[in-house]
């Protein structure tokens, strides 16, 4: 396991931080962040998308596959915002141009497929194919 490896795991059981169920189910909540998605990534503007526990990145492109201008990139989080979805951003110009989201582990697969669903409104609703 990730922390036993790193000599952690007893750090992490004595301070409480450290669950085998709580670890089960972020991982069962990645795997359904990941699989569920996979419903953008055949959009045009979505470049990548980099899910690492419950830490999830969606970088974006233009239409002539160019990092998205900041202006745009806060037109999405608007749209996104709009739709019920807080989330936030990264933004290196000429480098990246990324939403980010953190959700709870406690999201309900509900709860994920209504955000990705608001993702996929809010996305195509800033760059209309």
């Amino acid at each position: 396991d990730y922390y036993a490896s790193r000599g952690l795991g007893d750090v992490y059981k004595r301070q409480g931080l450290y669950n085998e169920e709580l670890l089960h189910q972020i991982t069962l909540s990645s795997s359904f962040w990941q699989e569920s998605l996979k419903e953008i990534a055949s959009i045009k503007c979505v470049n990548n998308i980099r899910v690492q526990g419950l830490m999830i990145a969606i970088d974006f492109t233009d239409k002539n596959h160019d990092i998205l201008p900041l202006i745009m990139l806060q037109k999405l989080i608007y749209n996104i915002l709009k739709n019920g979805v807080i989330v936030g951003d990264s933004y290196i110009a000429n480098t990246l141009s990324s939403i980010l989201l953190f959700p709870p582990y406690i999201a309900t697969k509900q709860e994920i497929r209504r955000c990705v669903c608001s993702l996929k409104r809010a996305i195509i609703e800033t760059f209309p194919e």
